[in-house]
């Protein structure tokens, strides 16, 4: 089964008679649907199962969710959320982990308060 490259046309390199229907794998390229069960079959499930996990429920989709918020609470920033995960927009990465993003209200605050302090130290040392 061939893995496709980043940036190249699936249909031009998987054998004669596949469907043109291809799924994007951030990390290798694009993959033909069509091995996508054979991947998680032959090769994921039976993984989960040598680590003992095998009891959880965990799929691909669950992992993918995983490391998309252990970024996010690493403090990575939506862009390259957006980019880890191949999604098309930040706006789409935003709808599905907006809510996981900290709230930054309180920094953003405080950071015009110690700057209207400073522009008032600076405005009454002119004055004096």
């Amino acid at each position: 089964m061939p893995w496709c490259r980043p940036g190249t046309s699936c249909r031009s390199v998987t054998p004669r008679g596949w469907p043109g229907d291809t799924a994007r794998c951030a990390s290798v390229g694009w993959l033909p649907r069509s091995t996508l069960g054979y991947a998680r079959s032959a090769i994921f499930d039976p993984a989960v199962k040598a680590a003992g996990l095998d009891g959880l429920g965990l799929t691909p989709h669950k992992l993918r969710h995983t490391a998309a918020s252990l970024a996010i609470a690493a403090g990575a920033d939506v862009k390259v959320v957006q980019q880890m995960l191949g999604h098309k927009s930040a706006a789409m990465t935003l709808d599905v982990y907006g809510h996981l993003f900290p709230d930054r209200l309180d920094e953003v605050a405080n950071a015009l308060d110690t700057g209207r302090a400073a522009a008032l130290a600076a405005r009454t040392a002119l004055a004096a």
